[in-house]
């Protein structure tokens, strides 16, 4: 339901933290482990800075019936579609950029009811 709603709300073709209701992220003390987490949830593995608590926040926002999609399946569908839009529908450059093959790409796009 968040992502659909900030899909709608969008004032842009891709969606960017702005759009989604994010909350407050947990603080963190300035030593020791939650030091060296909140770095990670920074700059995270592959540069990726503030992703933890983006998903944290989808979490905590996603519907818990049991009656809709999971949050992982929306997450994946928002992610694979945003990839597809940002490749202008390339799906070699897609499949690239998701790091998966492209036959892999194809059978998710299929799943998740991406195809044209």
């Amino acid at each position: 339901n968040t992502i659909q709603r900030a899909c709608v709300l969008a004032t842009g073709s891709v969606l960017l933290p702005r759009d989604l209701p994010l909350g407050h992220a947990p603080r963190v003390n300035a030593g020791g482990a939650d030091a060296a987490s909140a770095e990670e949830n920074r700059a995270g593995p592959s540069g990726l800075g503030g992703l933890a608590a983006a998903a944290e926040a989808f979490l905590a926002a996603a519907d818990t019936d049991d009656t809709g999609p999971s949050p992982l399946a929306i997450a994946e569908r928002e992610i694979v579609r945003a990839v597809l839009a940002r490749s202008g529908g390339d799906e070699a450059a897609a499949a690239k950029a998701l790091g998966i093959t492209r036959p892999a790409l194809k059978k998710k796009i299929a799943a998740l009811g991406l195809g044209a």
